[in-house]
Protein backbone atom coordinates (compact mmCIF):
# COMPACT_ATOMS: atom_id res chain seq x y z
CA UNK A 1 0.00 0.00 0.00
CA UNK A 2 1.16 3.31 -0.74
CA UNK A 3 2.62 6.18 1.52
CA UNK A 4 -0.35 8.59 0.32
CA UNK A 5 -3.10 6.63 0.75
CA UNK A 6 -1.68 5.77 4.24
CA UNK A 7 -1.60 9.32 5.04
CA UNK A 8 -5.19 9.61 3.49
CA UNK A 9 -6.78 6.84 6.03
CA UNK A 10 -4.86 8.26 8.76
CA UNK A 11 -5.83 11.61 8.05
CA UNK A 12 -9.75 10.35 8.06
CA UNK A 13 -9.08 8.39 10.81
CA UNK A 14 -8.41 11.48 12.79
CA UNK A 15 -11.56 13.35 11.63
CA UNK A 16 -13.61 10.12 12.67
CA UNK A 17 -12.06 8.90 15.17
CA UNK A 18 -14.43 10.39 18.28
CA UNK A 19 -17.33 12.78 18.37
CA UNK A 20 -15.04 15.92 19.34
CA UNK A 21 -13.34 16.04 16.02
CA UNK A 22 -16.60 14.88 14.09
CA UNK A 23 -18.14 18.27 15.36
CA UNK A 24 -15.50 20.87 16.09
CA UNK A 25 -13.37 20.51 12.86
CA UNK A 26 -16.18 20.47 9.96
CA UNK A 27 -17.75 23.19 11.95
CA UNK A 28 -13.83 25.25 12.48
CA UNK A 29 -13.96 24.57 8.59
CA UNK A 30 -17.15 25.46 7.65
CA UNK A 31 -16.95 28.98 9.95
CA UNK A 32 -13.62 30.18 8.07
CA UNK A 33 -14.95 29.55 4.96
CA UNK A 34 -18.16 31.59 5.49
CA UNK A 35 -16.04 34.35 7.25
CA UNK A 36 -13.09 34.36 4.01
CA UNK A 37 -16.89 33.96 1.39
CA UNK A 38 -18.25 37.10 3.27
CA UNK A 39 -15.02 39.12 3.67
CA UNK A 40 -14.52 38.79 -0.18
CA UNK A 41 -18.05 39.74 -0.96
CA UNK A 42 -18.41 42.86 1.50
CA UNK A 43 -14.71 44.08 0.63
CA UNK A 44 -15.79 43.56 -3.07
CA UNK A 45 -19.05 45.83 -2.74
CA UNK A 46 -17.35 48.55 -0.71
CA UNK A 47 -15.02 48.52 -3.34
CA UNK A 48 -17.64 49.24 -6.26
CA UNK A 49 -19.16 51.92 -3.85
CA UNK A 50 -16.36 54.08 -3.15
CA UNK A 51 -15.39 53.80 -6.65
CA UNK A 52 -18.74 55.27 -7.45
CA UNK A 53 -18.12 58.13 -5.10
CA UNK A 54 -14.83 58.78 -6.75
CA UNK A 55 -16.40 59.00 -10.04
CA UNK A 56 -19.39 61.30 -8.55
CA UNK A 57 -16.70 63.72 -6.98
CA UNK A 58 -14.93 63.66 -10.05
CA UNK A 59 -18.23 64.64 -11.87
CA UNK A 60 -19.05 67.39 -9.34
CA UNK A 61 -15.81 68.66 -9.77
CA UNK A 62 -15.72 68.85 -13.28
CA UNK A 63 -19.23 70.64 -13.29
CA UNK A 64 -18.12 72.83 -10.63
CA UNK A 65 -15.24 74.09 -13.35
CA UNK A 66 -17.74 74.73 -15.99
CA UNK A 67 -20.41 76.72 -13.66
CA UNK A 68 -17.54 78.92 -12.45
CA UNK A 69 -16.48 79.74 -15.67
CA UNK A 70 -19.62 81.19 -16.54
CA UNK A 71 -19.78 82.70 -13.28
CA UNK A 72 -16.03 84.44 -13.83
CA UNK A 73 -17.50 85.59 -17.61
CA UNK A 74 -20.04 86.92 -15.62
CA UNK A 75 -18.20 88.89 -13.44
CA UNK A 76 -15.74 90.28 -15.91
CA UNK A 77 -18.87 91.09 -18.31
CA UNK A 78 -20.19 93.04 -15.65
CA UNK A 79 -17.08 94.79 -14.91
CA UNK A 80 -17.10 95.86 -18.35
CA UNK A 81 -20.76 97.33 -17.99
CA UNK A 82 -19.50 98.87 -15.26
CA UNK A 83 -16.41 100.65 -16.78
CA UNK A 84 -18.41 101.25 -19.88
CA UNK A 85 -21.68 103.18 -18.05
CA UNK A 86 -19.11 105.38 -15.34
CA UNK A 87 -20.57 108.38 -16.04
CA UNK A 88 -17.38 110.69 -17.58
CA UNK A 89 -15.55 108.15 -19.34
CA UNK A 90 -17.33 108.09 -22.70
CA UNK A 91 -16.16 111.92 -22.93
CA UNK A 92 -12.68 110.98 -21.43
CA UNK A 93 -12.09 108.28 -24.58
CA UNK A 94 -13.24 110.93 -26.81
CA UNK A 95 -10.98 113.87 -24.98
CA UNK A 96 -8.55 110.87 -24.83
CA UNK A 97 -8.19 112.33 -21.06
CA UNK A 98 -5.44 109.68 -19.42
CA UNK A 99 -5.90 111.00 -15.98
CA UNK A 100 -9.75 111.46 -16.37
CA UNK A 101 -10.05 107.78 -17.46
CA UNK A 102 -7.47 106.80 -14.78
CA UNK A 103 -9.52 108.36 -11.77
CA UNK A 104 -12.65 107.12 -12.80
CA UNK A 105 -11.53 103.59 -13.77
CA UNK A 106 -9.01 102.55 -11.33
CA UNK A 107 -11.53 101.71 -8.46
CA UNK A 108 -13.42 99.39 -10.31
CA UNK A 109 -10.83 97.54 -11.13
CA UNK A 110 -8.58 97.51 -7.52
CA UNK A 111 -11.93 96.15 -6.00
CA UNK A 112 -11.80 93.62 -8.32
CA UNK A 113 -9.66 90.78 -7.74
CA UNK A 114 -10.56 88.73 -10.56
CA UNK A 115 -9.47 91.44 -12.97
CA UNK A 116 -5.83 91.08 -14.19
CA UNK A 117 -6.25 93.79 -16.90
CA UNK A 118 -8.27 96.53 -18.04
CA UNK A 119 -8.28 98.48 -21.16
CA UNK A 120 -9.32 100.99 -22.72
CA UNK A 121 -9.54 101.68 -26.69
CA UNK A 122 -10.69 104.51 -28.69
CA UNK A 123 -13.14 103.76 -31.71
CA UNK A 124 -9.89 103.31 -33.85
CA UNK A 125 -8.96 100.60 -31.58
CA UNK A 126 -6.39 102.24 -30.39
CA UNK A 127 -4.80 101.66 -26.62
CA UNK A 128 -5.45 104.77 -24.28
CA UNK A 129 -5.18 103.07 -20.98
CA UNK A 130 -4.17 99.82 -19.72
CA UNK A 131 -4.18 98.92 -15.74
CA UNK A 132 -3.07 95.87 -14.80
CA UNK A 133 -1.79 93.59 -11.98
CA UNK A 134 0.70 91.33 -12.40
CA UNK A 135 0.21 87.36 -13.29
CA UNK A 136 2.32 85.92 -10.78
CA UNK A 137 0.82 88.47 -8.07
CA UNK A 138 -2.62 89.44 -8.28
CA UNK A 139 -2.31 90.86 -4.83
CA UNK A 140 0.31 93.81 -6.18
CA UNK A 141 -0.64 97.48 -6.67
CA UNK A 142 -2.45 97.61 -10.00
CA UNK A 143 0.17 99.22 -12.75
CA UNK A 144 -0.65 101.92 -15.11
CA UNK A 145 0.42 102.52 -18.80
CA UNK A 146 -1.59 105.12 -21.48
CA UNK A 147 -1.03 105.49 -24.92
CA UNK A 148 1.46 102.88 -25.58
CA UNK A 149 0.59 103.31 -29.23
CA UNK A 150 -0.49 99.47 -29.44
CA UNK A 151 -3.16 98.65 -31.97
CA UNK A 152 -6.03 96.08 -30.68
CA UNK A 153 -8.35 96.68 -34.18
CA UNK A 154 -6.52 93.59 -35.75
CA UNK A 155 -8.05 91.36 -33.32
CA UNK A 156 -11.69 89.72 -34.79
CA UNK A 157 -13.41 90.67 -31.16
CA UNK A 158 -12.45 93.98 -31.18
CA UNK A 159 -12.92 95.13 -34.49
CA UNK A 160 -16.77 93.53 -34.05
CA UNK A 161 -17.20 95.28 -31.23
CA UNK A 162 -16.22 99.02 -33.10
CA UNK A 163 -18.07 98.18 -36.17
CA UNK A 164 -21.15 96.87 -34.81
CA UNK A 165 -24.00 99.50 -35.95
CA UNK A 166 -26.14 98.59 -33.22
CA UNK A 167 -23.57 98.94 -30.58
CA UNK A 168 -24.38 96.31 -28.41
CA UNK A 169 -21.97 93.64 -29.03
CA UNK A 170 -19.76 91.33 -26.69
CA UNK A 171 -17.18 89.18 -27.18
CA UNK A 172 -14.31 87.18 -25.68
CA UNK A 173 -10.92 86.34 -26.90
CA UNK A 174 -8.26 84.28 -25.47
CA UNK A 175 -5.21 85.80 -26.14
CA UNK A 176 -0.73 85.44 -25.48
CA UNK A 177 0.79 88.23 -23.80
CA UNK A 178 4.30 88.21 -23.44
CA UNK A 179 3.98 84.54 -22.43
CA UNK A 180 0.93 84.52 -20.21
CA UNK A 181 -2.95 83.96 -21.74
CA UNK A 182 -5.36 86.08 -20.90
CA UNK A 183 -9.05 85.53 -21.48
CA UNK A 184 -10.25 89.02 -22.50
CA UNK A 185 -14.03 89.69 -22.46
CA UNK A 186 -14.79 93.03 -24.82
CA UNK A 187 -17.45 95.04 -25.12
CA UNK A 188 -18.14 98.79 -26.85
CA UNK A 189 -18.08 102.25 -25.00
CA UNK A 190 -20.97 104.26 -26.16
CA UNK A 191 -21.21 108.29 -26.48
CA UNK A 192 -24.27 110.33 -25.85
CA UNK A 193 -25.93 109.63 -28.89
CA UNK A 194 -25.66 106.19 -28.79
CA UNK A 195 -22.55 105.84 -31.17
CA UNK A 196 -19.84 103.81 -29.98
CA UNK A 197 -16.54 105.70 -29.51
CA UNK A 198 -14.55 103.09 -28.00
CA UNK A 199 -14.33 99.91 -26.34
CA UNK A 200 -13.23 97.99 -22.85
CA UNK A 201 -11.06 94.66 -22.54
CA UNK A 202 -11.21 92.91 -19.00
CA UNK A 203 -9.17 90.28 -18.68
CA UNK A 204 -8.25 87.59 -16.45
CA UNK A 205 -5.46 85.51 -16.45
CA UNK A 206 -5.73 82.39 -17.45
CA UNK A 207 -3.47 80.88 -14.64
CA UNK A 208 -4.90 82.71 -11.93
CA UNK A 209 -8.19 81.61 -13.59
CA UNK A 210 -7.19 77.83 -13.22
CA UNK A 211 -5.61 77.92 -9.92
CA UNK A 212 -9.04 80.12 -8.66
CA UNK A 213 -11.17 76.92 -10.23
CA UNK A 214 -8.48 74.17 -8.67
CA UNK A 215 -9.69 75.82 -4.99
CA UNK A 216 -13.11 75.45 -6.16
CA UNK A 217 -13.38 72.33 -7.57
CA UNK A 218 -10.45 70.56 -5.40
CA UNK A 219 -9.12 69.31 -8.29
CA UNK A 220 -6.33 69.86 -11.03
CA UNK A 221 -7.20 71.39 -14.31
CA UNK A 222 -5.13 71.12 -17.79
CA UNK A 223 -7.22 73.47 -20.58
CA UNK A 224 -6.19 71.54 -23.83
CA UNK A 225 -6.46 73.19 -27.44
CA UNK A 226 -8.13 71.80 -30.77
CA UNK A 227 -4.97 70.12 -30.95
CA UNK A 228 -5.12 68.08 -27.56
CA UNK A 229 -2.06 70.74 -26.63
CA UNK A 230 -1.93 72.02 -23.01
CA UNK A 231 -2.17 75.87 -23.11
CA UNK A 232 -2.15 76.10 -19.33
CA UNK A 233 -2.42 73.45 -16.48
CA UNK A 234 -1.88 73.79 -12.63
CA UNK A 235 0.75 70.47 -12.82
CA UNK A 236 3.93 72.05 -13.01
CA UNK A 237 5.22 70.44 -16.02
CA UNK A 238 6.47 71.99 -18.83
CA UNK A 239 5.68 71.04 -22.60
CA UNK A 240 7.76 68.00 -23.30
CA UNK A 241 6.65 66.62 -20.31
CA UNK A 242 2.78 67.86 -20.74
CA UNK A 243 3.02 65.84 -24.23
CA UNK A 244 3.89 62.45 -22.33
CA UNK A 245 1.94 62.82 -20.03
CA UNK A 246 -1.55 63.79 -21.65
CA UNK A 247 -0.66 61.60 -24.86
CA UNK A 248 -3.89 59.63 -24.05
CA UNK A 249 -6.05 62.77 -25.08
CA UNK A 250 -5.91 63.18 -28.47
CA UNK A 251 -7.32 65.90 -31.15
CA UNK A 252 -10.50 62.89 -31.81
CA UNK A 253 -11.49 62.77 -28.00
CA UNK A 254 -11.16 66.58 -27.49
CA UNK A 255 -13.84 66.39 -30.58
CA UNK A 256 -15.92 63.58 -28.47
CA UNK A 257 -16.33 65.83 -25.62
CA UNK A 258 -17.05 69.28 -27.15
CA UNK A 259 -20.01 66.64 -28.89
CA UNK A 260 -21.12 65.56 -25.33
CA UNK A 261 -22.60 69.41 -25.29
CA UNK A 262 -21.05 70.49 -22.39
CA UNK A 263 -21.13 67.10 -20.13
CA UNK A 264 -18.61 66.06 -18.00
CA UNK A 265 -17.10 63.11 -20.01
CA UNK A 266 -14.30 60.54 -18.98
CA UNK A 267 -11.45 59.51 -21.04
CA UNK A 268 -12.75 55.21 -20.54
CA UNK A 269 -16.19 56.12 -21.53
CA UNK A 270 -14.42 57.45 -24.92
CA UNK A 271 -12.98 53.96 -26.03
CA UNK A 272 -12.39 53.01 -28.70
CA UNK A 273 -12.66 48.95 -30.18
CA UNK A 274 -9.93 47.11 -28.51
CA UNK A 275 -8.81 49.85 -26.22
CA UNK A 276 -8.64 49.85 -22.63
CA UNK A 277 -7.22 52.35 -20.91
CA UNK A 278 -8.81 53.65 -17.59
CA UNK A 279 -8.15 57.09 -18.04
CA UNK A 280 -6.20 56.93 -15.10
CA UNK A 281 -2.95 59.01 -16.14
CA UNK A 282 0.81 58.98 -13.46
CA UNK A 283 1.98 62.80 -12.88
CA UNK A 284 4.81 63.18 -10.68
CA UNK A 285 4.63 59.62 -9.34
CA UNK A 286 1.32 59.85 -8.41
CA UNK A 287 -2.22 58.24 -10.13
CA UNK A 288 -4.71 60.38 -11.70
CA UNK A 289 -7.96 59.89 -12.87
CA UNK A 290 -9.50 62.47 -15.23
CA UNK A 291 -12.76 63.84 -16.40
CA UNK A 292 -13.42 66.34 -19.55
CA UNK A 293 -15.69 69.25 -19.30
CA UNK A 294 -15.98 71.96 -22.81
CA UNK A 295 -14.40 75.77 -22.06
CA UNK A 296 -17.41 77.87 -23.25
CA UNK A 297 -17.34 81.33 -23.76
CA UNK A 298 -20.67 83.00 -24.93
CA UNK A 299 -21.51 79.85 -27.12
CA UNK A 300 -18.30 79.45 -28.54
CA UNK A 301 -15.70 76.62 -27.45
CA UNK A 302 -12.22 77.33 -26.65
CA UNK A 303 -10.69 74.63 -25.03
CA UNK A 304 -11.51 71.19 -23.03
CA UNK A 305 -10.44 71.44 -19.47
CA UNK A 306 -9.26 68.12 -18.07
CA UNK A 307 -10.26 67.83 -14.44
CA UNK A 308 -8.31 65.27 -12.25
CA UNK A 309 -8.03 63.82 -8.80
CA UNK A 310 -5.47 61.57 -8.00
CA UNK A 311 -7.05 57.78 -6.92
CA UNK A 312 -4.82 57.30 -3.80
CA UNK A 313 -8.40 58.24 -2.13
CA UNK A 314 -9.52 54.73 -3.78
CA UNK A 315 -6.54 52.95 -3.07
CA UNK A 316 -5.85 53.74 0.90
CA UNK A 317 -9.93 54.13 1.61
CA UNK A 318 -10.09 50.11 0.09
CA UNK A 319 -7.27 49.05 2.09
CA UNK A 320 -8.84 50.58 5.08
CA UNK A 321 -12.25 49.37 4.41
CA UNK A 322 -10.50 46.00 3.58
CA UNK A 323 -8.12 45.70 7.10
CA UNK A 324 -11.55 46.87 9.47
CA UNK A 325 -13.38 44.41 7.77
CA UNK A 326 -11.10 41.73 8.01
CA UNK A 327 -10.41 42.77 11.34
CA UNK A 328 -14.39 42.24 12.49
CA UNK A 329 -14.50 39.32 10.38
CA UNK A 330 -11.55 37.81 11.84
CA UNK A 331 -13.02 38.95 15.29
CA UNK A 332 -16.39 37.53 14.52
CA UNK A 333 -14.53 33.96 13.35
CA UNK A 334 -12.97 33.41 16.48
CA UNK A 335 -16.27 34.72 18.81
CA UNK A 336 -17.99 32.00 16.78
CA UNK A 337 -15.47 29.26 17.26
CA UNK A 338 -15.23 29.77 20.98
CA UNK A 339 -18.86 29.81 21.32
CA UNK A 340 -18.72 26.66 19.48
CA UNK A 341 -16.26 24.89 21.25
CA UNK A 342 -17.93 25.81 24.84
CA UNK A 343 -21.30 24.16 23.16
CA UNK A 344 -19.89 21.40 21.34
CA UNK A 345 -17.73 20.31 24.89
CA UNK A 346 -20.98 21.04 26.61
CA UNK A 347 -22.52 18.25 23.75
CA UNK A 348 -19.57 16.10 24.57
CA UNK A 349 -18.48 15.89 27.92
CA UNK A 350 -21.39 14.25 29.06
CA UNK A 351 -21.18 11.50 26.54
CA UNK A 352 -17.59 11.31 27.26
CA UNK A 353 -18.84 10.48 30.70
CA UNK A 354 -21.35 7.91 29.74
CA UNK A 355 -18.42 5.97 27.89
CA UNK A 356 -16.14 5.79 30.13
CA UNK A 357 -18.64 4.51 33.05
CA UNK A 358 -19.28 1.81 30.74
CA UNK A 359 -16.02 1.27 30.41
CA UNK A 360 -15.70 0.60 33.76
CA UNK A 361 -19.25 -1.29 34.52
CA UNK A 362 -17.58 -3.58 31.37
CA UNK A 363 -14.54 -4.21 33.98
CA UNK A 364 -16.80 -4.80 37.04
CA UNK A 365 -17.08 -1.34 38.50
CA UNK A 366 -20.97 -1.50 39.39
CA UNK A 367 -20.14 1.41 41.83
CA UNK A 368 -19.43 3.56 38.73
CA UNK A 369 -22.00 6.34 38.07
CA UNK A 370 -22.40 8.92 34.81
CA UNK A 371 -23.02 11.77 37.36
CA UNK A 372 -24.68 13.45 34.34
CA UNK A 373 -27.98 15.71 35.07
CA UNK A 374 -29.57 16.90 32.59
CA UNK A 375 -33.06 16.88 30.94
CA UNK A 376 -32.27 16.59 27.10
CA UNK A 377 -31.78 13.15 25.74
CA UNK A 378 -28.10 12.59 26.39
CA UNK A 379 -29.55 13.41 30.40
CA UNK A 380 -32.48 10.87 29.33
CA UNK A 381 -30.02 8.05 28.89
CA UNK A 382 -27.50 8.41 31.36
CA UNK A 383 -30.03 8.24 33.74
CA UNK A 384 -31.62 5.93 32.10
CA UNK A 385 -27.97 4.22 32.47
CA UNK A 386 -27.06 4.41 35.77
CA UNK A 387 -30.57 3.00 37.05
CA UNK A 388 -30.25 -0.15 35.18
CA UNK A 389 -26.57 0.03 36.59
CA UNK A 390 -28.12 0.21 39.92
CA UNK A 391 -30.48 -2.85 39.47
CA UNK A 392 -27.61 -4.49 37.88
CA UNK A 393 -25.55 -4.11 41.07
CA UNK A 394 -28.65 -4.75 43.21
CA UNK A 395 -29.22 -8.00 41.07
CA UNK A 396 -25.81 -8.69 41.29
CA UNK A 397 -25.52 -8.37 45.24
CA UNK A 398 -28.82 -10.58 45.72
CA UNK A 399 -26.90 -13.34 43.45
CA UNK A 400 -23.59 -12.93 45.87
CA UNK A 401 -25.94 -14.16 48.63
CA UNK A 402 -27.65 -16.57 47.21
CA UNK A 403 -24.13 -17.84 46.01
CA UNK A 404 -22.80 -18.14 49.64
CA UNK A 405 -25.63 -19.25 51.22
CA UNK A 406 -25.34 -22.45 48.79
CA UNK A 407 -21.96 -22.28 49.20
CA UNK A 408 -22.45 -22.95 53.12
CA UNK A 409 -25.51 -25.54 52.63
CA UNK A 410 -22.99 -27.50 50.41
CA UNK A 411 -20.02 -27.10 52.81
CA UNK A 412 -22.44 -28.32 55.34
CA UNK A 413 -23.72 -31.50 53.63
Amino acid sequence: MSKPTNLVRSGLKFFTSSIRNRIIIPYALLTLVLAALGTFVVTFLVAGNIEDRFRSQLLDAGRVVSDEVVDHESTRLEVERVIANTIGVPQAVVDRDFQALEDLIFPIVINEIIVGSAIVLDAQGKEILTLSRKADDPNAPVQTQTDTGANYFAWPVVSAVLTDPEGDWKDVQLVDEAGEMIIYTVGPIRGDTGETVGAVLVGTYLKEELANLRSLALADITLFDQNAGVIESTFPLDGDEARQVFEAFTAERFEDVVAQAGEVVFLQDMQGPGETAKGDLEIQGRAYRFAYTPFVLRGQVYGVFGVAMPTSFITETNTLSRSLISAIFAVGVVAVMVIGYAISQRIIRPIISLVQTSQDIAQGNLDRRTEVESDDEIGILASTFDNRTAELQKKTIELRDEASKLNAILNSI
